[in-house]
C-alpha cells in the first residue's frame, strides 16, 4: 500500500520580514482509486491538516521528529574528525575494467595494447565512447603507465564481500574514469583501513562497512555513492601516488585532544576508529537518529566512559575483523553443500534454511536472518550468487559463502551486543 503527502503553504499576504509561511500537511494512505475519489470531494477546511513545525538549518516540509537534535548534535560528525575523505573510484566500463582475477586482467591488457579498437570492443561489449572513458584513452593510459612505472593491477571492494581485480594507473579518464588518485593513494598501503558509508534516501537503512584498499563508489547502493574515511593519510602530497610515503593518523587534532581529556588516556588511532565502527553499527542509535543520518555525515557522541569505551572499541574491532575477513581459517563453517554436481547457479531459491542454486544443489543451513540482511542497497547472502548465475562455483567460491553467512549472523549478534553497553 503506497501513501501520498499533501502540502499547503499558507502566507497571509502581509510581507513581514524576519517571517515564513506556515505549512500544513496530511497523509493519505490506500489504493490510487481511494486516492483520487478522496482527492475530488474533499475541501480544503475539511481536511484534518497537520501543522509542521520545520526548523533551520533544513527547513523540511514533511513531519520529522529531532527531538534528539540538540543530544545529537554535540557529537562530532565524521568529516570533522577524519581530516580527508573521498568518494570511491568510478570505473565507467566495468565490462572492460573489472576482473574476478588478476590473469583476467593481464588477459584483458594483452588485447588493449594489440587488437584492433573495433575488435577490442566487440570482444569486451565495450560499447560507445564517452567523455569519460574511450578505448583509444585507455590504451594510451595502459600503454604510458608500463613505460614509467605505474602499472598496477590492484583489487577494489566491488560488492559487500565480492573482492574484483582493475588496472590501476592514477590518471583520470584513462582506464579508470575517475581514480582519485590524490585522495586514495593511503588506501594502496595494506597496513591501512577506511569507513565506508553513503547517506540513504530511501528506505534501506543506514549502513555502514569497513574496507581496505580501493573501493568502487557503488560499493553499497547501486543509486548512492559512497564516502571513505580513511584511518591513515600520506604525510606528504608528492605527485607520485606509488611513492612510499609513511602514513599518518587522518584525524582533527582537537577532536582527539578533546577526547584524551576526557578518557584521561591518550586516545590510539586504531581505537577510536573501532569505536567509531561500534557505534555506528548499533541499532539503538540508527533507529534514534534516524532522520539526522538520512540528512548528513553521521555524528558520533563524545566516549564518557572509559570502561564502556573499551567496551565498545573490542566490539568495533571484532566487527572491522569480520568485514575485512581477518582469521577466516579459525571461522566455525556453519554451513555445508552437500550434493555433489556442476555446480553451476542457476534459479536460486530459499527454503527451510537450504539455498538452492539449481535444481539439485544447495547450501544448507543458512539462517533466514542472514538471507535476507542488509548492508546498503543489497542483500549480500542473495546478492553474490546472482552476480555469479551461469557460473561454476569452484571449492573457494563455496568456501567464500560459507564466510559471508558467517559475516551476516556473527554481524547481527555483535551489533545486540553493542546496544547492551552503548547509551544515549
Amino acid at each position: 500500500m503506497q501513501g501520498v503527502s499533501i502540502n499547503i503553504f499558507v502566507k497571509t499576504g502581509k510581507k513581514v520580514k524576519g517571517t515564513n509561511a506556515e505549512v500544513f500537511h496530511k497523509d493519505l494512505y490506500g489504493s490510487r482509486e481511494h486516492k483520487y475519489d478522496w482527492l475530488k470531494t474533499a475541501s480544503f477546511q475539511s481536511i484534518d491538516w497537520s501543522q509542521v513545525k520545520y526548523s533551520e538549518p533544513y527547513f523540511f516540509f514533511v513531519p520529522k521528529d529531532f527531538s534528539a537534535q540538540d543530544k545529537y548534535e554535540k557529537g562530532f560528525k565524521l568529516d570533522e574528525l577524519f581530516v580527508n575523505n573521498v568518494s570511491g573510484i568510478k570505473t565507467s566500463n566495468d565490462t572492460v575494467n573489472v576482473w574476478d582475477t588478476r590473469e583476467e586482467v593481464e588477459v584483458m591488457v594483452e588485447d588493449l595494447l594489440n587488437l584492433s579498437q573495433e575488435d577490442f570492443r566487440t570482444k569486451y561489449h565495450a560499447g560507445n565512447d564517452t567523455r569519460d572513458w574511450s578505448v583509444e584513452r585507455a590504451r594510451a593510459d595502459v600503454s604510458e603507465a608500463k613505460d614509467n612505472g605505474s602499472f598496477r593491477i590492484e583489487p577494489v571492494q566491488y560488492r559487500p564481500f565480492d573482492t574484483k581485480f582493475i588496472v590501476y594507473t592514477g590518471r583520470t579518464n584513462g582506464i579508470v574514469a575517475r581514480p582519485r588518485y590524490r585522495s586514495l593513494a593511503p588506501m594502496l598501503h595494506r597496513m591501512n583501513s577506511a569507513i565506508c558509508t553513503i547517506r540513504i534516501n530511501r528506505d534501506y537503512r543506514f549502513t555502514v562497512m569497513a574496507v581496505n584498499g580501493l573501493a568502487d563508489k557503488t560499493l553499497l547502493s547501486s543509486k548512492d555513492d559512497i564516502n571513505l574515511f580513511p584511518l591513515y593519510s600520506t604525510g606528504g602530497a608528492g605527485r607520485n601516488m606509488f611513492e612510499n610515503e609513511g602514513l599518518i593518523p587522518n584525524y582533527d587534532s582537537k577532536v582527539v585532544e578533546s577526547i584524551d581529556r576526557t578518557l584521561g588516556e591518550e586516545t590510539k588511532p586504531q581505537e577510536l576508529f573501532d569505536y567509531i565502527y561500534a557505534v555506528l553499527h548499533s541499532p539503538k542509535y540508527r533507529e534514534t537518529y534516524k532522520e539526522f543520518l538520512k540528512i548528513d555525515f553521521p555524528r558520533i557522541p563524545y566516549p564518557t566512559d572509559k570502561d564502556q569505551y573499551h567496551r565498545l572499541v573490542a566490539l568495533g574491532a571484532e566487527l572491522r575483523k569480520l568485514h575485512l575477513m581477518e582469521g577466516t581459517q579459525n571461522w566455525e563453517r556453519r554451513i555445508t553443500f552437500p550434493v555433489p554436481g556442476e555446480n553451476i547457479v542457476e534459479t536460486l531459491k530459499y527454503q527451510d534454511g537450504k539455498v538452492l542454486i539449481n535444481d539439485t544443489q544447495y547450501f544448507d543451513g543458512v539462517s533466514e536472518l542472514a538471507w535476507n540482511f542488509f548492508i546498503g542497497g543489497y542483500q549480500p547472502a542473495q546478492k553474490w550468487l546472482k552476480d555469479r548465475r551461469g557460473r561454476n562455483l569452484d571449492y573457494k567460491d563455496i568456501l567464500h559463502y560459507g564466510r559471508i553467512i558467517y559475516t551476516l549472523e556473527e554481524t547481527s549478534r555483535i551489533m545486540q551486543e553493542i546496544d547492551k553497553i552503548i547509551q544515549f
